[in-house]
């Protein structure tokens, strides 16, 4: 691969004029057919679009101007779509064309009940020294279509007496049907008469509210705030490939609540959700959105002078808070890796949200497979077209030849990786995970 040397350096000094365009130089008049990218990006993001009309070597067909049923006839090189559910992987032709999506991969990871299921069965093989107990909150799922009690939920009712909770439907995401309890008995009643009462699968209202019910995780009150407001770290994670294992890293955007935080609640409305959740879409129902919304983002580099000024935190300090957001990416990958249907040319862009309690705890919030790419606010625009290009010139350039992805891996210094980490890389034997494995023989004096 030959870059642009000039425009890279250029686009280090001063993010916000990256253009999303491939820095890929290309000789334009040695291509005889160009290559198709099928996509179906929603305007008015078009980052995908953009990057793909920057290459002389492909041509693009916006799927949003054909009709879904005739989506699976038309030939394609490389396809991009928001959903995964967009995509037919039965008629994807692996080893011969790109997807950006793997197969099960929202299921195991980005379904909250899987995302803990997963953790949990993580957890038991004790290959490191922690595990998602250090870095996810307590869980318990319920099975509310059934009005008998199972373990789990027997011990919630038994064991859990106090604390503030938080109920979420596994399947939603942009902060849609989440309550805050602090009365827990309240909590237990609410379920109590869910689980008595008759599922109509004919009543969208109570269907909905089965569904909101249906994951209750122990609330984080006390959380890292800046500015006196509550925030959270969205951070990527790539995977490149299944076969070998190619996970990569890169730090992305701190959100922040439109409104200051506190617990005082009675009973918790919209009003209390602008204290306590992040979600940027959700903000956006806020009055004050519009003249906000720039303070609601900030860069990383903004996020940790505000640490050094606001709590006199270190540069080791910093640099053991980035660790852990590495390694919590890396067990939560792994995690998930299992389920996952292995098809040559798929990969996946994740964006994992994290956050911090007061004493600086990483906590791991979510995992989203179908991440937002918007560039509406100045934060955005330092962030997205850089992560859409150096993602799309290193994927383009690992599948330009289907049989060498492992031998291109072996040396991974020889191509172009732009923020991004490298987490881990089976071509290489390489796991950051490794230097957390547990000793042997401590893990036998554990089981005894």
């Amino acid at each position: 691969m030959k870059f642009n040397k000039q425009k890279q350096q250029q686009f280090q000094n001063e993010p916000e004029s990256h253009d999303g365009k491939t820095l890929l130089e290309l000789d334009c008049s040695d291509i005889e057919k160009k290559k198709v990218a099928a996509l179906t990006e929603l305007k008015p993001f078009k980052l995908i679009t953009n990057y793909f009309q920057s290459r002389c070597d492909y041509e693009v067909i916006d799927l949003n101007k054909i009709q879904k049923k005739d989506h699976d006839d038309i030939e394609f090189d490389y396809k991009w779509t928001r959903n995964q559910k967009e995509l037919n992987f039965d008629k994807f032709k692996q080893g011969k064309q790109i997807i950006n999506h793997i197969k099960n991969l929202k299921k195991s990871l980005s379904d909250k009940n899987n995302l803990v299921s997963n953790l949990k069965e993580m957890d038991k093989k004790k290959m490191y020294n922690f595990d998602s107990n250090d870095f996810h909150f307590k869980t318990y799922i319920f099975n509310l279509k059934n009005e008998k009690y199972n373990k789990q939920e027997t011990k919630f009712f038994q064991q859990e007496k106090d604390g503030i909770w938080i109920t979420k439907n596994p399947y939603s995401s942009l902060g849609l049907g989440i309550q805050l309890f602090k009365n827990i008995d309240q909590l237990k009643q609410d379920i109590m008469d869910i689980k008595s009462t008759e599922l109509d699968q004919d009543d969208e209202e109570q269907i909905n509210k089965v569904k909101s019910y249906s994951l209750v995780q122990k609330y984080l009150d006390n959380p890292l705030l800046i500015n006196n407001k509550k925030v959270d770290f969205r951070v990527y994670v790539l995977i490149v490939s299944l076969d070998p294992l190619i996970v990569l890293y890169q730090d992305g955007i701190i959100k922040s609540c439109i409104k200051e935080y506190d617990n005082d609640f009675e009973e918790f409305d919209q009003n209390e959700a602008y204290k306590h959740l992040t979600n940027f879409s959700f903000s956006k129902t806020h009055p004050q959105f519009q003249e906000l919304k720039e303070q609601l983002v900030m860069t990383k580099e903004d996020f940790e002078n505000k640490l050094r000024q606001e709590y006199n935190l270190t540069e080791e300090k910093l640099a053991s808070m980035f660790e852990d957001r590495k390694k919590i990416a890396a067990y939560t990958t792994l995690a998930g890796k299992d389920k996952l249907v292995v098809q040559k040319g798929a990969y996946q862009l994740m964006g994992l949200d994290m956050m911090w309690d007061k004493d600086f705890n990483a906590k791991l919030i979510e995992v989203n497979t179908n991440t937002s790419l918007s560039n509406e606010t100045k934060v955005y625009r330092q962030v997205m077209p850089q992560l859409v290009q150096s993602t799309l010139d290193l994927i383009l350039e690992t599948y330009d030849d289907f049989d060498k992805v492992r031998e291109k891996w072996v040396n991974p210094e020889r191509l172009e990786l732009g923020k991004w980490e490298i987490l881990i890389n089976e071509a290489q034997n390489y796991n950051i995970l490794d230097k957390y494995r547990q000793d042997q023989q401590n893990i036998d004096q554990q089981e005894l």
